[in-house]
């Protein structure tokens, strides 16, 4: 008993000058003071949130930043991706005239939804919707029209190649049916003002054509 009573100053002394040995760490300590500036900048090398005490005005915005999102507004989030998402599977999928043609448009069209809407139609009865309205550029009717009369040049069956380049002149494109080009059975393309007309050949000679 008389032992543990002559230790345990001679303890608490060590303990008491092991703790005096110790940093005592504080932020102004952690900062690298070899040059004019600390090594680290707060706001600048880490981000300082202050406390909120409640009486600081807070903008709507970074109040709703700060709330977890409702399951509607998760939804209501998910929805509006969809729509983006089918709004540019729909754009992508247009040839380059039509894509030139929709760009035109697509400021008068309206909202997402409305655009989902002229994209979905066919292409037919996008004049259509256009001229109820009101929205369309002003040259896409004349283009329209003078499309129709172009594509009532002189045509009939079994005409050669020669006399369709004369009244129709090159096509947009060209088509080869087998494996023999020398054969002559082909289809031609022509594209104009959105609408295209195929000539069909065989063996060199006009056998019908459609139009889309």
């Amino acid at each position: 008993m008389e032992n543990r009573s002559t230790f345990l100053p001679i303890i608490m002394a060590l303990l008491c000058s092991a703790c005096s040995m110790m940093d005592q760490r504080d932020y102004f300590n952690q900062m690298d003071n070899r040059f004019d500036q600390p090594m680290f900048m707060p706001k600048q090398d880490f981000p300082v949130v202050p406390g909120d005490t409640g009486r600081a005005y807070r903008a709507h915005d970074e109040i709703m930043g700060r709330v977890p999102a409702t399951a509607e507004q998760r939804e209501r989030t998910r929805y509006e991706d969809s729509i983006k998402r089918e709004l540019s599977w729909l754009e992508s999928s247009l040839s380059d005239q039509d894509y030139n043609e929709y760009l035109s448009l697509r400021d008068s069209l309206g909202s997402d939804y409305e655009r989902i809407y002229y994209l979905r139609l066919h292409p037919n009865q996008r004049r259509q919707y256009l001229q109820v309205r009101n929205i369309a550029p002003k040259n896409y009717y004349s283009a329209q029209e003078s499309s129709a009369g172009y594509f009532n040049k002189s045509l009939s069956l079994r005409m050669s190649k020669q006399q369709v380049l004369s009244s129709w002149g090159e096509p947009d494109r060209l088509d080869v049916a087998g494996n023999d080009p020398a054969a002559g059975n082909e289809r031609w393309a022509y594209n104009k003002g959105g609408r295209v007309k195929f000539i069909y050949f065989e063996n060199g000679l006009v056998e019908g054509w459609s139009e889309q």
